[in-house]
């Protein structure tokens, strides 16, 4: 497996890495060339304390390929993802407040083989770029505050509210739901709608939310694998556990037909 330090310089740079991911792999992918559907390179990276990690390069696959960013905490957790545009290239960002290890990962890319991977990964190069040329995505913290309720183990109460530095919120689903979007109250089912856009199953990312108007709303937090049939969800499940963490059919469990996916809508 391909592991790349990187230092960050100034609180002002941040650090970029250029992957020819077409022929960059873990170990354990490389196994098996004739059949592998998947490339990978992992970094640990060190940014400046609130900087965000960026990356870029180049895929040597047709246009539109999706490429995807994963965080490890634990497990590896999808935190952005991307199409490569017409020359292969592509761009993911990621903010984090301390050290992290990442793997870029090309979905359905056949991986080369172990002799030519050798061969072509000193390829791989770094650069910096001024932190403030690459913005940062929407709800940056939706997952940190997702995980604070989780680690609280917040019991589930339809008329209860819990309190903690991200403010006071109802302990049901919705409620749940309007933390981790730093909404101003605790909204439900019917209403999260009304400040939130519908996407696609494909846009989803960590911190949108699967919800049925009446009946339930989960948090998503990645997919799960690349059929993109399940998800992890953070949510308040209603039952005697309260706050879980769970890996959950797409669209869920049960009522499928009345999950949508929404993404909270931008501010102004």
């Amino acid at each position: 497996m391909l592991n790349t330090r990187i230092q960050s310089t100034t609180r002002r740079l941040l650090v970029f890495v250029v992957v020819m991911l077409g022929f960059v792999a873990t170990d354990a992918l490389i196994a098996s060339p004739a059949t592998a559907r998947r490339a990978a390179v992992q970094f640990t990276v060190v940014p400046t304390l609130g900087q965000a990690a960026g990356f870029e390069g180049q895929l040597r696959t047709p246009v539109a390929r999706t490429v995807i960013l994963q965080r490890r905490s634990g497990y590896w957790r999808e935190v952005a993802r991307t199409k490569t545009d017409a020359s292969g290239a592509f761009s993911l960002t990621d903010p984090v407040a301390r050290s992290a290890t990442y793997r870029i990962v090309a979905p359905r890319w056949r991986i080369a083989k172990r002799k030519k991977l050798r061969r072509l990964v000193s390829t791989s190069q770094t650069f910096t770029y001024d932190a403030e040329s690459v913005p940062s995505p929407p709800l940056t913290d939706a997952m940190t505050r997702a995980q604070s309720w989780l680690d609280a183990r917040v019991p589930y109460s339809q008329s209860k509210y819990y309190t903690n530095q991200y403010g006071r919120y109802r302990t049901d689903c919705s409620g749940f739901v309007s933390m981790v979007w730093a909404l101003s109250s605790s909204y439900t089912t019917r209403t999260l709608p009304s400040v939130s856009v519908r996407i696609a199953k494909e846009d989803l990312a960590p911190g949108d939310i699967m919800n049925a108007p009446g009946y339930h709303a989960a948090v998503f937090a990645g997919w799960v694998d690349d059929t993109m049939t399940k998800y992890w969800a953070y949510e308040q499940s209603g039952s005697k556990n309260g706050m879980v963490y769970r890996e959950v059919p797409y669209p869920y469990w049960n009522n499928k037909s009345s999950f949508v996916p929404l993404r909270k809508a931008p501010v102004g």
